[in-house]
């Protein structure tokens, strides 16, 4: 967590990386998952962006539900809506636009169910 707050998001990536292969189940897994989404939406740039939503997307579909993890769930859902809404805005057509709040759309109705 270190390096993500200190903007070393690629070491921030390879060191949750290495947790969950190591770890694989440990409790710690599913803050590992959604630290790496937010260090891609951190280090920004249209890429970034772009696997940080599907980074959370997966994670509100891999992590369901779970009692302990709702205020994850809540911010995934929130970085979702955010990160569209900024893929929207930088998008230059029309087509991704509407591809952009498709996912946020899907991703959210899916959690919600």
């Amino acid at each position: 967590m270190s390096y993500l707050r200190n903007g070393g998001y690629v070491e921030a990536r390879l060191a949750f990386w290495t947790l969950i292969r190591t770890y694989p189940g440990d409790k710690a897994e599913p803050l590992a998952y959604w630290a790496i989404g937010l260090s891609l939406y951190k280090e920004g740039g249209e890429e970034n962006l772009t696997m940080a939503l599907d980074q959370f997307v997966n994670w509100l579909i891999f992590f369901p539900g779970e009692k302990d993890l709702e205020d994850l769930a809540e911010a995934a859902q929130i970085n979702v809506a955010v990160i569209a809404l900024e893929m929207m805005n930088s998008a230059p057509s029309e087509k991704e636009i509407i591809t952009a709040a498709k996912i946020s759309a899907q991703a959210l109705i899916q959690n919600a169910t």
